[in-house]
């Protein structure tokens, strides 16, 4: 979970200024496939980001109900960490306005990549979901977001 590995330094550091929201991950590029996610993915990516542009205090409830069930949200830890970065993209480039699916990846029906784009009053921030399927049920186990957009052109 490369998303986490962020030091809980962060906290402690200042909020940071338009441009210096560092990437949590960069896109490989290739051509976006928005096929349709399975319902229960749609479901809780869309309650995720329509909480999400509430902003403030919603910011940590978005990320306590998504990472609900997941082992991500297992640890406080993560969820501060989570939360702390959004909170620093939101204080740079403005509350979420909308948001949008732009591609889907699955590989052999076990693992689906949802990916997003949400939209701020000066940069959009990319967002990938990454679901894992071990039986019947969809279980979030990773979570990214990046200020990078460029690699989404060719």
């Amino acid at each position: 979970m490369a998303a986490l590995a962020i030091s809980s330094h962060a906290q402690q550091t200042p909020p940071p200024r338009a441009g210096d929201v560092a990437p949590i991950f960069k896109f490989h590029k290739r051509k976006p496939d928005p096929q349709p996610l399975p319902e229960p993915i749609k479901l809780q990516a869309t309650t995720f980001f329509q909480t999400l542009k509430q902003g403030g205090p919603k910011v940590r409830e978005a990320y306590e109900t998504l990472l609900s069930g997941s082992r991500i949200g297992e640890v406080a830890e993560n969820i501060n960490v989570l939360v702390t970065k959004t909170e620093g993209a939101i204080q740079a480039y403005g509350p979420a306005l909308e948001f949008d699916h732009f591609d889907t990846q699955r590989v052999l029906g076990r693992l689906c990549a949802a990916d997003y784009i949400t939209w701020h009053a000066t940069q959009p921030l990319q967002w990938r979901l990454v679901y894992y399927r071990p039986a019947e049920e969809w279980i979030l186990i990773d979570v990214r977001v990046s200020d990078v957009v460029e690699d989404l052109f060719e």
